[in-house]
This record gives structure tokens, sequence and C-alpha cells, in this order.
């Protein structure tokens, strides 16, 4: 079975297991999405331009970033295997984010024109896409309360608590973007943590 194939049937069990969407459905849904490979570095949204697509994570693994006037980034999230990436949800209006790949990566992905048009004709797959969006929100609001009221080391530990699958495949510099501190921060945290 070609990869293809293996990831729209990956997909298809996340969307069986977590909705009620019946199998034609699924199999329509899933119709609108095609292979894409990205290169470690390559970018499936660029800030300032548009992005026409939803993709999903199938291998690899990317970050969700902005890059201020000054030139400072700003890691906002990591989008991991079995997760979703999209830039907007008016891709006729150009990207505030990047999405960059950390590694080599491999998703699927469709227009989301193509996929709205499935979405606005099937309720159960409006339902599975409320609830997808309703996850990752109360995901970026926790992140917030804790940029908000955990102090650096708290914030790293975290991290490191929560993210242990990946931590070591990001390099310190998003990881020091992501928590809102230097690189040199976070380089006083591990040293300390290490005594």
């Amino acid at each position: 079975m070609n990869n293809i194939n293996r990831y729209k049937d990956e997909l298809a069990e996340v969307i069986a297991s977590t909705s009620k969407i019946a199998s034609k459905v699924i199999v329509r849904l899933l119709n609108e999405f095609s292979y894409k490979r990205y290169e470690k570095g390559e970018f499936f949204a660029k800030q300032g331009e548009q992005c026409n697509y939803i993709g999903y994570v199938c291998e690899g693994l990317f970050s969700m970033h902005i890059i201020k006037e000054d030139g400072t980034e700003y890691t906002k999230t990591f989008i991991k295997p079995k997760e979703f990436l999209m830039a907007t949800f008016k891709p006729e209006e150009e990207s505030t984010i990047n999405i960059q790949a950390l590694q080599d990566s491999h998703i699927i992905a469709a227009k989301y024109s193509g996929f709205q048009k499935t979405v606005q004709k099937y309720p159960e797959v409006q339902l599975f896409v409320k609830t997808q969006i309703e996850t990752y929100l109360e995901r970026v609001y926790k992140q917030m309360e804790e940029l908000a009221t955990l102090d650096a080391k708290a914030r790293y530990l975290k991290f490191i608590d929560e993210h242990a699958d990946i931590a070591k495949q990001i390099p310190q510099y998003v990881i020091a973007s992501f928590l809102a501190i230097t690189p040199t921060q976070l380089s006083r945290i591990r040293k300390d943590l290490a005594k």
C-alpha cells in the first residue's frame, strides 16, 4: 500500500474513532486530500502569503510561529503527527503566521475550499471540525494562561513534561521562543536543573 492510502486510512481511523461520521462521508472527505512531503525548513504556510490548504500531519513535526517586525521569532505551538495544519479560516487573506517543518515531514492536504464544501454539506462533519477547533482553542488558552502565570523555569518544566515525545527534536532556540524567553535564559535554566 502506498503512503497516500496508508495516511488516508490513518486519518479515517482518527475521524471514525472521534465522531459519528458515516464511512461513505469519510471517504468523500478523504478524496479531497493528496500527499505532500515537506523537507526540514520548508513552509506549509508563510506569513504575508495566502494559504488555501488544510493539512493533516502523518509523520514529522511543524512549528507555528510569527516573525515580528524587528526579526524576533515567536513560536506559538508545535503540530505533531495526528494533528491538523491550518494557517487561517479565511484563505483569501494573507496568512499572519508561518507553519514550517522542523524535520522532514509527510502530510496529506486538501484545498480549503473543497474541504469546506464537504464540511458544509454534512452536519456530522461540521461537528467533527467544531470539536477539533475547540480542542485546539483549549490548548491555546491553557498556554496563554501558563505564559502569564508561570515563571520561566516552571514553563520549561511543563514543556518538557507535556512534550517529552518531541522535546529532543526541537532546536533550543525554538523552545526558548515558545517559552517566551531568550536562548541564554533557557541555557541557564537547563544548567540549574542539571545540578
